[in-house]
């Protein structure tokens, strides 16, 4: 399998707040303004007469009102927009078992919004309101374990969430649900004429998760032809239904000049209202608009602060932004520790720019530095090339067990860099696994599969261990099946770290992945495969 799929599900937008807001072009005569400001002055004051009653009502711990004053802040219709204050009384509310107050904390901490970005407080409170039955709550929950965010990454388990939301009625589900559906069909190469209608018809309905998920199908061309004009109609209508990711990709598209005239100001306006709302893709361009003073004036510490938003949230570029910021001292304090903290999670992503700056950080730091980031010094137990791995590349999507044995042949010299006859054998085989080459002798070497006990508590972890570490003490690399989006993937251990961790190495397509916690990795799976092989006279 892939080591994991970007999934369109960020087109899901737990929006509460109002749609944007557009300016009048123009007014052509007073008297117009004047009618307005009229026919806003009775709901303002309706707004704040019902706020002062929830409030005085929240003040005696009723948990409806206090869900009420929470939401008024959050909106700002009564009150002054105040996040602090919105989230202190959801959590009130939340806190006495409010289904509503509960998903609406658990939106704040997936956005940021009040509170520190936290995934796993996020989920804590979305599936406290879903054990309520709501639908909003159900549907969050099932981004959730989409992009494996406070949870582990299930496809399946989102379906459930998301049938659940779709069956309530509830719309973020719904689109949701169609764009996970697309998803599988991709996966799995079915054809996609019917989950792309269903995507359409939903999006013509009027549905902004449809439309945000055809629009980023048209904009990368993910099983259609890409159109830019097409990806750009769907984004655009799902941006003014405030839609963050279509937002985002709106923002994007103005930035790069993908499909339209490149317009920095259009893409700071647009990325603001995303980044705003939480959506990584969002505040990592609109850094770059700060760095380079495109669309804004240049402001290096407004950019630090957006690249490390969406650094915490995941966003790779923006890890690798965040790293350079340190690593050069752009609108931070420079800190090779820092810089090297952030390049690595880029590093190992497969982000060959990370990997670079990754090393010439780590040659600006001690080994006390080095062991306090986590960066112990590997051991050299094997022969190891990094050049021969980043040449090799991953043929098929589910190609990536052949692929670890080509990568076992071409670390060992026994077959050429441009050897593939193992992928292009294996294609896409889904129905596999290692024990297809149990025995099996290729150019000299005779491959092993061991370890298919039941994962558990009962799992032999250091039986597992001791075997790893005979093997690489011998000069042999061990490939290993880890977790990753609707399976496992394969990787090549090639070496022991000086904290007795393991490090591990693999490939995405063209892209070089490292996982240097393997130690760590199966013991949270409690078990895994490996493989093993031995050298033919």
């Amino acid at each position: 399998m892939l080591p994991r799929l970007i999934f369109l599900a960020t087109v899901f937008d737990p929006v509460k707040t109002p749609p944007v807001n557009l300016k009048l072009v123009a007014v052509v005569a007073l008297g117009v303004l004047a009618t307005l400001s009229a026919c806003e002055s009775p709901q303002k004051e309706s707004n704040r007469k019902a706020f002062n009653q929830h409030l005085a009502r929240a003040a005696q711990g009723d948990a409806e009102a206090e869900f009420q004053v929470g939401k008024a802040y959050a909106l700002g219709q009564g009150a002054a927009q105040d996040w602090l204050a919105a989230t202190k009384w959801y959590r009130q509310a939340a806190e006495q078992g409010h289904a509503a107050a509960q998903a609406e904390l658990g939106v704040c901490y997936l956005r940021g919004q009040g509170v520190d970005y936290d995934a796993a407080e996020s989920v804590k409170w979305l599936r406290q309101a879903a054990g309520q039955d709501d639908a909003e709550a159900e549907a969050m929950l099932g981004l959730a374990w989409l992009q494996g965010r406070g949870v582990d990454e299930s496809l399946e388990e989102a379906g459930k969430c998301l049938r659940k939301s779709a069956e309530h009625g509830n719309p973020h589900g719904r689109g949701l649900l169609l764009a996970l559906e697309w998803l599988e069909a991709l996966v799995e190469a079915k054809d996609l004429t019917q989950a792309t209608k269903n995507l359409r018809d939903a999006a013509e309905a009027g549905n902004s998760f449809a439309q945000a998920s055809l629009g980023r199908i048209y904009f990368e061309g993910q099983g259609v032809a890409r159109d830019d004009q097409e990806s750009l109609k769907w984004l655009r209508l799902a941006a003014h239904q405030d839609n963050a990711v279509a937002q985002s990709f709106l923002g994007l598209a103005y930035f790069y000049g993908h499909g339209v005239k490149q317009n920095y100001p259009q893409a700071v306006r647009w990325c603001r209202l995303g980044a705003d709302q939480g959506n990584e893709l969002a505040q990592q361009t609109l850094g770059l608009c700060y760095l380079s003073g495109k669309g804004v004036n240049a402001d290096p510490a407004a950019a630090a602060k957006w690249f490390r938003q969406a650094a915490v949230r995941g966003n790779e570029d923006a890890q690798l932004s965040l790293g350079l910021a340190y690593h050069l001292g752009q609108g931070v304090r420079r800190d090779e520790l820092e810089a090297y903290k952030w390049l690595d999670l880029a590093a190992v992503k497969g982000n060959a720019t990370a990997v670079s700056a990754r090393a010439e950080a780590a040659q600006a730091l001690t080994a006390a530095q080095l062991a306090q980031a986590d960066a112990a010094p590997r051991r050299h137990l094997t022969r190891f090339s990094r050049e021969v791995i980043d040449a090799h590349r991953q043929t098929y999507d589910f190609s990536c067990i052949p692929s670890a044995v080509e990568m076992v042949l071409k670390l060992t010299g026994r077959v050429s860099e441009n050897y593939y006859d193992q992928q292009n054998e294996w294609k896409n085989k889904t129905d596999g696994s290692f024990h297809n080459f149990d025995g099996k002798t290729i150019a000299g070497i005779t491959f092993h599969s061991s370890f298919w006990d039941a994962h558990g508590r009962e799992f032999p972890l250091e039986r597992l261990f001791q075997i790893i570490e005979s093997e690489l003490q011998a000069g042999r690399f061990v490939i290993v099946g880890l977790s990753c989006s609707g399976g496992t993937h394969d990787w090549v251990i090639y070496d022991e770290n000086t904290t007795g961790d393991f490090l591990a190495i693999s490939k995405a397509g063209e892209r070089t992945i490292e996982d240097n916690h393997v130690r760590r990795t199966i013991t949270h799976m409690q078990g895994t495969d490996i493989g093993t092989y031995e050298v033919q006279p």
